[in-house]
């Protein structure tokens, strides 16, 4: 287990553990314990090791929503969720080849996704070129690689992120700039509708109920 986190069982008496950080916080399965970013948008070399609650402030410009986009497309977001660019291309650094996202996920507790093959943390690593085909590796809390092709990189990262209940293009889960503009400057009953059954995921229940 890396330095500075250890096990604890919840004082609430359940069987559920979860991590404790050095500094006494508390995560949770599928917690984002670090994510780095290469070349990605405004940022040349980027590190953030996020904490309970965190807030992102600075000048506009700064690259604040590139931090954002950085965990939406690292965890298989879609580029036109972002509301940014139409290709995954374009969100490469200016004069730059390729952008690499590492997104380190805390993978502890009932809920952990094979601990045996991935241990306490499971590291997902996006590389977005600018004019080639784009690569996924998931590796081991030791950084050794466990899945490097990209179909099955794809559905593996899909069944863990279904595992820890992450659901990066829920507008609950992350609402977008554009989106949250187009909620207040028109507040049509049917856009409003919409919105709610994506958001409480009905609409995706509606559509496995219809294939």
């Amino acid at each position: 287990m890396p330095p500075g986190v250890k096990r604890k069982r919840r004082e609430s008496g359940s069987d559920d553990e979860v991590v404790q950080t050095s500094d006494g916080g508390e995560m949770t399965t599928g917690y984002i314990t670090k994510i780095k970013l290469t070349d990605f948008m405004c940022h040349h070399e980027f590190t953030w090791k996020p904490k309970e609650i965190n807030f992102l402030i600075g000048e506009n410009g700064s690259g604040k929503s590139s931090i954002l986009q950085g965990m939406v497309l690292g965890l298989l977001g879609k580029s036109k969720v972002t509301s940014r660019f139409s290709k995954l291309g374009d969100f490469v650094r200016k004069d730059c080849q390729k952008s690499v996202i590492e997104i380190s996920l805390c993978n502890e507790g009932k809920d952990a996704w094979d601990p045996k093959t991935y241990g306490n943390t499971i590291i997902v690593q996006r590389t977005i070129y600018a004019s080639k085909a784009n690569k996924l590796l998931l590796q081991n809390w030791k950084g050794e690689t466990v899945f490097q092709e990209e179909k099955k990189a794809r559905d593996e990262l899909s069944r863990i992120l279904h595992k820890f209940d992450i659901f990066i293009d829920n507008p609950l889960v992350i609402l977008q700039q554009e989106v949250a503009k187009s909620l207040l400057n028109d507040l049509k009953p049917e856009k409003m509708f919409m919105f709610i059954m994506k958001a409480t995921m009905l609409e995706e229940i509606r559509s496995w109920y219809k294939a």
